[in-house]
């Protein structure tokens, strides 16, 4: 790729290939540019020391097998979940916490590590939400919409029984209160994320090489959506104390991500974990991450994560155009380049929109999303996707 400039709309891992071995390929490109998605920002925020952010990048990596990728890549040992499983978890089941991948250690040992962090994570979130009370997170604050007699939870104002009653680690009084053994777990996995070097090098590549968008001639690159409301117009978010909405958001949370790097002030590093589930977070895009509901309500229809408007207004041309306009390119057939959601090329979906002026490259070469993924070829003749198929085997490809 020599004669190129790479560039990765978001998202370099954390369900596909290590992130470890992919930064390593990238630092090896002449010209790499990176456009934030919400999985980097997640693994931004932990390297910084944010804890929710440090309980979802080890809840997922349990989830998926990737304890690897800690252990082995980054030096980050997983033995302080183990001590608390020992001390809190020993007895319990985890039916509903299987992992989706293999290690070493024994499947029932993985489920209730991830049950473990789940709860840990669920508590940190709900102290990150609460101390920024503009972010409109309280509805998922679901810890104390518990009803632990009659093993039920309220969300949404409707009632659901629960999928599992175990809950050894919190005070009803105050359950968001970590535990003595949550404290000193969370702590010490702290410690080992702000002390791998490996994690900071590799964090601040991404942080260097990054942006919220690109502008590359008539295309324009970024992860997730411009949020905006039912018809188009762009909604706002408050950063540094001030609401800002479409290029002036963008910008805004880039300056925030490049400080959190530089000076590490709390309110820069807790902006990550928004980026990461906050309804408004153009990393993100929907109205809530669904994850306490996946793990611990039947109903399905309590883990519909509904997408901001712009994923379904991007099919028409006149919208493309506003949102291409206002992050500097004024062509009258923009195009716009994101990644975030999946294509799910078994469905029948297409990477290009109806309008013909927007393109997803989703695919993560991930199993959990069928291991496909495309590449946006630009150069000075044509434009074209080129489509990566399932890879099972040297012999095969051959």
């Amino acid at each position: 790729f020599s004669s190129y400039e790479v560039v990765c709309a978001g998202d370099l891992g954390d369900r596909g290939p290590r992130i470890d071995r992919v930064i390593d390929a990238l630092r090896h490109q002449q010209n790499v540019s990176i456009t934030w998605g919400n999985h980097d920002v997640e693994w931004m925020g932990a390297c910084l020391g944010q804890t929710a952010l440090i309980a979802t990048v080890l809840r997922i990596s349990l989830r998926y097998g990737r304890i690897a990728q800690l252990e082995e890549g980054y030096g980050i040992p997983i033995e302080p979940l183990e001590q608390l499983v020992q001390e809190a978890y020993a007895d319990d089941p985890a039916e509903r916490f299987e992992s989706k991948g293999e290690d070493l250690r024994s499947p029932i040992l993985l489920a209730r590590m991830q049950k473990a962090v789940a709860i840990l994570q669920f508590k940190l979130e709900g102290q990150a939400s609460r101390r920024y009370p503009h972010w409109d997170l309280e509805s998922r604050c679901l810890l104390h919409r518990i009803d632990p007699a009659a093993g039920t939870v309220t969300i949404d104002g409707a009632t659901h029984p629960l999928l599992d009653r175990r809950f050894p680690t919190i005070d009803w009084q105050d359950p968001y209160r970590l535990s003595d053994a949550e404290a000193r777990c969370i702590e010490r996995f702290q410690r080992s994320f702000l002390g791998s070097s490996n994690l900071w090098r590799d964090m601040k590549f991404v942080a260097d090489h990054g942006a919220m968008f690109l502008a590359r001639d008539e295309n324009v690159i970024f992860h997730g959506c411009m949020p905006v409301d039912a018809t188009g117009e762009f909604l706002s978010l408050e950063v540094d104390g001030e609401p800002r909405k479409g290029r002036m958001l963008f910008e805004a949370i880039e300056r925030s991500v490049r400080r959190a790097f530089r000076e590490r002030k709390a309110a820069d590093v807790d902006l990550l974990y928004y980026l990461w589930a906050g309804a408004r977070s153009p990393c993100f895009g929907k109205d809530r991450m669904a994850t306490f509901e996946t793990y611990f309500v039947a109903d399905k229809a309590t883990h519909k994560e509904t997408k901001n408007p712009y994923f379904a207004l991007i099919h028409t041309p006149e919208f493309c155009r506003k949102v291409a306009r206002e992050l500097g390119v004024m062509a009258d057939e923009p195009l716009i380049v994101n990644g975030h959601v999946p294509v799910k090329l078994d469905d029948g979906e297409s990477p290009l929109k109806r309008s013909g002026l927007a393109v997803t490259i989703d695919g993560a070469f991930s199993e959990a999303y069928g291991d496909h993924g495309f590449t946006l070829v630009i150069d000075a003749s044509e434009t074209y996707l080129a489509k990566h198929h399932h890879f099972s085997s040297i012999d095969e490809a051959i």
